[in-house]
């Protein structure tokens, strides 16, 4: 099989700077400073590796934290799966404490939603509220877990689904990376399912997901064959509906093997 994949990453209509990164096989914001909108497309036979870090903090603290959630991404043995990702993100989550550290105590973190993608079987390794979803056929299911207050309330049945989406504690995480181990041993979430030809996987930062419900991300993943055209809907709904957020959205298409192979970076 091939994988075709896309990502859109941009600051948003609101802020100012871009806490956003992302990995797309070995791409990434190599300047967290640089605040344009990046639009970077990618092919890869049988194996590929993708992730969305979101990162938080004041000043430049947050892009810090999610440049150094993806940068060594190279190094994981991608024959390990979820155990080798998951084993990167406890390292990552140290070196950033030592940031913290170093930089007057200052608090920064990053969620991280990560795809490992080996042979017809997808790895997923998720922390914080950055999302994975997966669109079959017609039918779009989110695979990634939010580490959230709200997530914790609707499964305690404290609060409905329908009021996820507006309750005042929606952005508060469970966990992210910047945690110092005295205070919580994080323990990212992991999954592991097969895939078939012509799925696509989405992932996500919350700054599309806040602007656009999942029933129209289905909609617009649905929109066209081109996944270069799906991420721009859901890049220019997002922006369209107040872009309030660092909005990233990166695309990931199972294909046939027989497709002639591209690699492109717009």
């Amino acid at each position: 099989m091939h994988l075709s994949s896309i990502v859109i990453c941009g600051p948003g209509k609101i802020r100012s700077e871009n806490q956003d990164n992302f990995y797309l096989n070995g791409i990434i914001r190599n300047d967290p400073s640089d605040t344009g909108v990046h639009r970077i497309q990618n092919r890869a036979h049988d194996c590929g590796l993708y992730a969305v870090a979101d990162g938080m903090g004041g000043e430049r603290h947050g892009e810090m934290a999610s440049w150094i959630a993806v940068r060594e991404l190279d190094a994981v043995d991608r024959e390990s799966g979820c155990a080798g990702v998951a084993g990167y993100l406890l390292d990552r989550n140290a070196e950033i404490c030592r940031f913290i550290e170093n930089n007057g105590g200052e608090r920064s973190g990053t969620t991280f939603v990560g795809l490992l993608i080996r042979n017809d079987s997808a790895d997923l390794v998720n922390i914080g509220d950055s999302r994975a979803y997966l669109l079959r056929g017609t039918r779009l299911h989110q695979i990634s877990r939010d580490h959230t207050v709200v997530r914790q309330m609707l499964e305690l049945g404290t609060i409905s689904k329908e009021q996820l989406r507006t309750h005042p504690d929606r952005h508060k995480l469970t966990q992210h990376l910047g945690i110092f181990p005295d205070e919580l041993i994080i323990e990212p979430y992991t999954a592991i399912g097969d895939l078939r030809e012509d799925d696509v996987l989405l992932l996500c930062s919350d700054g599309l997901y806040d602007m656009v419900e999942d029933e129209r991300i289905r909609e617009l993943l649905l929109c066209s064959d081109s996944i270069s055209d799906k991420a721009a809907a859901l890049y220019s709904e997002a922006m369209q509906n107040g872009g309030r957020d660092n909005i990233t959205v990166l695309i990931v298409k199972v294909e046939p093997a027989e497709t002639p192979e591209l690699d492109q970076t717009i």
